[in-house]
């Protein structure tokens, strides 16, 4: 699997390639989570970064495919 930071250090040095690595990485798999009712308004919402990729919540999260 792809990480974020490996998608970003590929990427141009331009802000929107980024923006789009961190869209596909994080914001599109937490809006997923919000639809599913398992983010919910006020809740706190922990990000973390392993060898594995990214989890959100202790949940592992798949990044979009490029």
């Amino acid at each position: 699997m792809r990480t974020a930071a490996g998608e970003a250090r590929r990427a141009d040095r331009d802000a929107e390639p980024l923006k789009r690595v961190i869209q596909r990485a994080l914001q599109n798999p937490l809006a997923g989570l919000i639809l599913e009712d398992k983010v919910l308004d006020g809740d706190e919402v922990k990000v973390s970064a392993g060898a594995d990729g990214l989890t959100i919540n202790g949940e592992a999260i798949e990044a979009e495919a490029m």
